[in-house]
C-alpha cells in the first residue's frame, strides 16, 4: 500500500483505466478513506470486473471505498515493489512528526534545468524558514535531483567501479583476441600469399579476414548475453534492495528501477550496446591483422623459412600481454581492497547480538492505535501474546531498527547553561541525539548490555515520570566528568507546539552503543525513550510488512560491499585467468617458433634444465613489467576506491605486497608449462624440421 497525494498521478501521467483518481477533498485531513487499485489487484481479486467501484475493502481494519483502478501499463520508479492499492496522504501537520515524513517528487517545467530549480527552492525555503519560525532550522535545505538519480543513491561510486572493472576486462580480452589474431595472421601469411599469387585481390583478402574477426567477436557477444540475461536475475535475487523505511541513508542495498527491476534487464539498449562493442571490437583488434595480410609479399612470404619470428611482431605481442598482466592486477588489487574491507566490517561490534531475533514492522496511520492510549494498549497486548508463543524468549517493540534508521532531535540538559548550537537565533540546545522509542526488555532482547542504571519498567509506560535510556557515547561526549544518572532532559523543546508538551525525563539508564545508521557509520549519541512501534497482525489487524531475522537487517547493511567485492572478485579471478591464458599462449608460440634455435642449442650441449632456464626468464621479465606497470596504475585506482572502503587505508601493504606476488606466481606457472615442453624438444626432430 502506498500513501500519495492526489497530484502524485498528474506528476506521474498514471493511465486511468476505470474510475477517477483522488479529489483535493479526499486528500485533506480527516477526509473520505478512498483507495485505488493496481490493475493486478484488481484482476486477481475483482476478476477484472468494472463493479469493484464503489465496492469497499478494508486496510488495517479501516474501510476504504474503491474509485478507481490504474491501468496495466503505468509504473513508478519510486517503489521496489510497486504497491497494490493506493490511498490519500492527508497530510496533517499537526501529527507528532509534524507530517513532514514523505518524498517529494515533480516534474520540472520544459527548459527548465535542474540548477533553476534548486535556485528557486533556495528562495523558497529562506521565505519559509522567515514567515514560519519554528518550523525549519538555519540547517534545513531543499534540493532537486532527478528521479533516477535518487533512486540510485549512494551506490553511483560503486556502479562506475564495476563500470571501469568490465572496460578493463574487455580490454584484457581484447589483447588476448588481438595476439591470438596476429599469431593465426603470422601462420596465415604463406595461404594469403598463395591466395594473392592466384588473383585474389587485397580488398578480397582484407574483408575475409575481418569478416572472420567479426563472426568470432559477434559469437562472443551472443554468449555474454545468455549469460547475462541469466545473470542480472541471479544478482537481483542474492542482494536485497534498498530498506524504504531507512529514512536518510538509502542506497546500502541494490537499487531496483522499475517495477520488479524491469529497468535493471537485459532489453533492446542492452542489445544494441553489445552489438556496437563486438563491431568495434572486432574492427580495432581485427584491422591490423586484415591489413597485413591484405599487404602481404607473395615473394617475400613464399621464401620465408618456418618459424622465422620479426622482433617488432615479438615487441607487439609481448607489450600486449604485458598490458594484460598490469590490467588484471589493477583489478586483483581492487578486489583485494574490497575482500579487506568486508573483513573489517565483519568484525565490527554492532553492539547488539542478532543471533535468535526476528523483526517484522506495521503502520498505524489512519487507524484507531494512532493515538498514544491506543498504540499503548495495542502494544501491550501485542507483547504478551508474543511472549505467550512457544519458543519465544522475550519480546518487545520499537520504532527504529538498528543499522537502519534513527530520529535526530535537540535537547536539553536542565540546570546546565546551553551550549554552541543553536536553532533560528531563538533557542540553544545542549546537543543533537538520536531519538528510538523502544519498549520494556528491548535492550534484553537485543542484547545491548546495560552498562549503569536500570531498563525501562511497565511503570514507565503506564504514566509514570517521564525517563530515558542513553548510550555510552552520549555520557562520554557531554558528562566527560560528572554522572548522567543525576540529570534530566528536555527533548526537542521548541522545536515543534507537540514536543512542548514533552516531560522532563529522567536519565535512568546508560547503555552500550549501538551503530544505528549502518556498520561503516560511528555511534552516536542515542537516546532511548519508552512507547509503542510494534504489533502482530492477529493482534490488531493491521498488515504486517518485512518479517526479517536480525541476522537480515546487519546483512542488507552491508549489502553494498557485498556487491561490490563479489564481482569484483569475480572480475580479478577473469581477469587474472586471461593474462595467464595471454602468457601461456605467447609462450607456446614463442617455443614453437624457436623449436630449431632450441634443437641446435640442445645438439651443442644445453641441458633440459638451462632450456627451460632460459624460456623462464623470458616469462618471468613479461610478468615483472606487467606488475610494475600494474602497480603504479593500482596506486592511482586504489586512491578513487578511498570512499568504497572501511577500516582499510587504499595504500594497504599487505594488498600491495601479496596481490602482485600471487599474480607474478600465476604467470610464472601458466609460462612453465611451455617452458617444460622446450625442455623436451628432441634435437633431431627439431633440426629435421628446420
Amino acid at each position: 500500500m502506498a500513501r500519495v497525494t492526489r497530484e502524485f498521478f498528474e506528476v506521474f501521467r498514471a493511465p486511468v483505466l476505470i474510475g477517477r483518481t483522488f479529489i483535493a477533498a479526499e486528500d485533506r485531513p480527516g477526509g473520505p478513506h478512498v483507495a485505488l487499485l493496481s490493475h493486478a489487484l484488481w484482476t486477481r481479486r475483482f476478476h477484472s470486473d468494472p463493479a469493484a467501484i464503489g465496492q469497499r475493502i478494508s486496510l488495517g481494519n479501516v474501510p476504504h471505498d474503491v474509485v478507481g483502478v490504474l491501468a496495466a501499463q503505468f509504473e513508478t520508479e519510486q517503489f521496489d515493489t510497486e504497491p497494490a492499492v493506493w490511498v490519500p496522504f492527508q497530510i496533517d501537520p499537526q501529527r507528532v512528526d509534524g507530517g513532514n515524513l514523505f518524498t517529494v517528487t515533480g516534474r520540472l517545467r520544459r527548459g527548465v534545468s535542474v540548477e533553476e530549480a534548486n535556485a528557486s527552492l533556495a528562495v523558497a525555503v529562506a521565505a519559509y524558514r522567515r514567515d514560519t519560525p519554528g518550523a525549519a532550522s538555519a540547517r534545513t535545505t531543499w534540493s532537486v535531483q532527478p528521479l533516477r538519480e535518487a533512486m540510485i543513491g549512494n551506490v553511483g561510486s560503486s556502479l562506475n567501479l564495476l563500470l571501469g572493472a568490465v572496460a578493463f576486462l574487455l580490454l584484457i580480452a581484447c589483447a588476448n583476441v588481438a595476439n591470438l589474431t596476429l599469431v593465426r595472421a603470422d601462420v596465415r601469411t604463406r595461404e594469403m600469399a598463395i591466395k594473392a599469387a592466384l588473383g585474389a585481390s587485397r580488398r578480397r583478402i582484407l574483408s575475409q579476414v575481418l569478416t572472420e574477426a567479426i563472426l568470432v567477436s559477434f559469437g562472443g557477444g551472443l554468449v555474454a548475453l545468455l549469460v547475462s540475461s541469466f545473470g542480472v536475475r541471479t544478482l537481483l535475487a542474492m542482494y536485497p534492495s534498498n530498506n524504504p523505511y531507512k529514512l536518510g541513508n538509502p542506497g546500502d542495498g541494490i537499487p531496483r528501477i522499475g517495477s520488479g527491476a524491469a529497468a535493471v534487464a537485459v532489453d533492446w539498449r542492452v542489445f544494441a550496446f553489445t552489438v556496437v562493442v563486438c563491431f568495434a571490437t572486432a574492427i580495432v583488434f581485427g584491422l591490423w591483422p586484415a591489413l597485413r595480410l591484405a599487404r602481404v609479399d607473395v615473394v617475400a612470404a613464399m621464401k620465408r623459412v618456418a618459424g622465422g619470428l620479426g622482433r617488432g611482431q615479438t615487441r607487439l605481442r609481448t607489450s600486449l600481454v604485458v598490458v594484460e598482466i598490469a590490467l588484471a592486477l589493477m583489478l586483483l588489487v581492487g578486489a583485494s581492497l574490497l575482500i579487506r574491507t568486508s573483513m573489517a566490517l565483519s568484525a565490527v561490534d554492532a553492539g547488539f547480538d542478532p543471533n535468535d531475533v526476528i523483526t517484522m514492522r506495521t503502520s498505524i496511520a489512519a487507524t484507531p492505535f494512532e493515538t498514544r492510549a491506543g498504540l499503548t494498549g495495542l502494544t501491550r497486548n501485542a507483547i504478551a501474546q508474543l511472549q505467550a508463543l512457544p519458543g519465544v524468549v522475550a519480546a518487545t517493540a520499537t520504532c527504529c531498527m538498528p543499522l537502519e534508521t534513527v530520529w535526530q532531535l535537540p535537547f536539553i540538559v536542565e540546570g546546565r547553561p546551553p551550549e554552541t548550537l543553536t536553532r533560528n537565533g531563538r533557542l540553544t540546545y545542549s546537543g543533537f541525539a538520536g531519538w528510538t522509542f523502544v519498549a520494556p526488555k528491548y535492550f534484553e532482547v537485543m542484547m545491548i548490555p546495560m552498562i549503569r542504571g536500570r531498563d525501562f519498567t511497565e511503570h514507565d509506560i503506564a504514566g509514570g515520570p517521564g525517563v530515558v535510556v542513553i548510550n555510552e557515547e552520549m555520557a562520554r561526549r557531554f558528562w566527560p566528568t560528572s554522572d548522567p544518572l543525576n540529570d534530566r532532559l528536555l527533548l526537542g523543546r521548541g522545536m515543534r507546539p507537540e514536543y512542548d508538551q514533552e516531560p522532563i525525563r529522567q536519565i535512568v539508564g546508560i547503555v552500550g552503543n549501538v551503530r544505528d545508521v549502518g556498520l561503516t557509520r560511528p555511534p552516536r549519541p542515542e537516546i532511548a525513550a519508552p512507547t509503542i512501534a510494534r504489533t502482530l497482525e492477529h493482534v490488531s489487524g493491521l498488515p504486517v510488512a518485512r518479517v526479517r531475522s536480525m541476522n537480515q537487517v546487519v546483512a542488507e547493511s552491508t549489502a553494498r560491499s557485498r556487491f561490490n567485492t563479489w564481482l569484483m572478485t569475480l572480475f580479478g579471478c577473469c581477469a587474472v585467468l586471461l593474462a595467464a591464458i595471454g602468457v601461456y599462449g605467447l609462450m607456446t608460440y614463442v617455443v614453437q617458433q624457436r623449436t630449431g634455435e632450441i634443437g641446435i642449442r640442445m645438439a651443442l650441449g644445453a641441458d633440459t634444465h638451462r632450456i627451460r632456464l632460459m624460456m623462464l626468464k623470458r616469462g618471468t621479465g613479461i610478468a615483472l613489467a606487467g606488475a610494475a606497470i600494474g602497480l603504479t596504475m593500482s596506486w592511482w585506482l586504489a586512491r578513487l576506491m578511498a570512499g568504497l572502503l572501511f577500516d582499510v587505508s587504499p595504500r594497504d601493504p599487505a594488498v600491495f605486497i601479496i596481490a602482485p606476488l600471487m599474480l607474478v606466481v600465476l604467470t610464472l606457472v601458466a609460462a612453465w608449462i611451455p617452458a617444460r615442453r622446450a625442455s623436451r624438444v628432441d634435437p633431431l626432430v627439431a633440426l629435421r624440421a628446420e
